[in-house]
């Protein structure tokens, strides 16, 4: 069996903004453990996360986990940066 790449920080975040933002637009609350799940993180770690998304100003704030107009851009570019890996042949998903 193949060992599963680690995930790199823009990576996570990119994956965590995504999430966010189709939890938000998908149910009226967001619920951490659904995200966990999705994540495949751990508790503690996806809650340190979800801290560094707000102190980078990526999310306003740790109850409604709205995505700024920062983050919404970072999302943008980051699904930008994806594409060209995948036509590049250099994608590891």
């Amino acid at each position: 069996m193949k060992k599963k790449a680690r995930r790199n920080k823009m990576k996570i975040y990119g994956e965590l903004l995504s999430i966010l933002k189709a939890e938000k637009n998908n149910t009226d609350k967001i619920v951490l453990i659904r995200i966990q799940a999705k994540m495949n993180v751990p508790f503690d770690r996806l809650k340190s996360y979800i801290s560094d998304l707000e102190d980078l100003n990526l999310i306003q704030d740790q109850v409604t986990y709205d995505l700024t107009q920062k983050g919404k851009q970072y999302l943008d570019e980051y699904k930008k940066i994806l594409d060209f890996m995948e036509r590049m042949g250099i994608a590891d998903r």
